[in-house]
């Protein structure tokens, strides 16, 4: 089956934007987790 080019790529921003937001929610836990570290 042949794709037409701009799924691919569209594809391929959906995977990076994917990967940011598994950042962006690793980095929200670490600074959770620290915050409850100084407080307690």
């Amino acid at each position: 089956m042949e794709f037409p080019p701009y799924n691919r790529s569209r594809g391929r921003a959906e995977a990076a934007v994917l990967k940011k937001m598994k950042l962006l929610i690793f980095a929200f836990e670490n600074i959770k987790y620290s915050a409850i570290g100084r407080t307690t």
